[in-house]
């Protein structure tokens, strides 16, 4: 049943909803991409934001600031089905999306951290880092391994998923990508029963993977390789 849209009014401070590029990598401990989107969380500010109890799911509300502030936001797995359709009633007037975030989620014992430029809504007591990369083997990579890791760290793509079942994402990932994948045999049975529900637009080829792998195990089960002109899904 569709439910009827509260009122709210979100005025930004720099008029458009466009977080600016990230600055050029410098020899920082922060993630330049992260480091630009916290600072335009901290500086986007929302105006009269009266949400009664029954208005609106957690899932709508999220929805409505990452359309505000123009930040991809995913929501993880669990968070989803846990929290996901639950309402709430919030009232905040002249707070950063920062800390609207904040009010948000921390009455229900979530959390956000930014990784890769990406806003991940998680369960404070299970944040997590994005899946790792191996190459297989754990040898020296070739110079065709490093070519293909350096394409994946440079490559963007926007990943539409919804309930989308994993070998049709992966097929649509190495086509937008340009990538072979290859899943490793002893994973190919879970794998291609899991499903990836992960909407964002114009990330990294890397982060797009640790987002995919994220989304079907929150444990990091599964990781990716990098084995010569291939990429490899694998159980870690």
């Amino acid at each position: 049943m569709r439910r009827a849209l509260p009122c709210l009014l979100l005025l930004l401070a720099c008029g458009e909803a466009e977080p600016p590029d990230a600055p050029p990598a410098q020899a920082a401990a922060v993630d330049p991409r992260t480091e630009a989107v916290l600072s335009w969380l901290a500086d986007q500010r929302v105006h009269d934001v009266a949400w009664k109890e029954g208005d609106l799911t957690l899932l709508t509300a999220l929805g409505y600031l990452r359309s505000a502030s123009g930040v991809n936001i995913v929501v993880e797995r669990a968070v989803r089905e846990s929290h996901g359709e639950k309402t709430f009633e919030l009232h905040a007037s002249d707070v950063t999306i920062a800390r609207m975030l904040d009010l948000l989620l921390e009455p229900q014992g979530l959390g956000w951290v930014v990784r890769g430029g990406v806003v991940h809504v998680v369960d404070r007591t299970r944040l997590r880092r994005p899946a790792p990369v191996f190459r297989a083997g754990g040898e020296p990579a070739t110079e065709e391994e490093r070519a293909l890791g350096a394409l994946l760290a440079s490559r963007k793509v926007s990943l539409p998923f919804d309930a989308t079942p994993l070998p049709q994402a992966i097929s649509y990932l190495a086509a937008a990508g340009g990538v072979r994948f290859v899943v490793d045999e002893a994973a190919r049975d879970a794998l291609e029963a899991a499903e990836v529900t992960v909407q964002v637009s114009d990330v990294y080829m890397t982060d797009a993977l640790a987002l995919i792998l994220g989304d079907i195990s929150a444990d990091g089960a599964y990781v990716y390789e990098i084995e010569s002109d291939a990429v490899r899904l694998r159980a870690r």
